[in-house]
């Protein structure tokens, strides 16, 4: 699938009025069958969070609890076979 070894996540949609959006995360483009699953491919992978490792859900969900609104964070983003860092708010 042309994705980083080590962890992360891949985001399969972003909402069209979300911050992920605003920020200028991607959601899949297309759809792919891996095993007996069917996943969406394309889009922006998740590698780190303020400079965390994000390998799952949760370690995801354990970063956005310690955020309020208007906190802004850093995330490493894989996309089109290049790390990318973005800041959000």
């Amino acid at each position: 699938m042309g994705l980083p070894n080590e962890g992360g996540l891949l985001i399969q949609r972003v909402d069209g009025s979300s911050p992920a959006a605003d920020a200028g995360l991607r959601g899949q483009v297309r759809r792919a069958i891996v095993g007996v699953y069917q996943i969406g491919i394309g889009g922006d992978f998740i590698i780190a969070v303020d400079g965390k490792p994000v390998e799952s859900t949760d370690s995801l969900q354990h970063v956005l609890n310690r955020k309020r609104v208007g906190d802004s964070m850093e995330l490493t983003v894989y996309r089109n076979g290049a790390r990318n860092g973005w800041r959000s708010r």
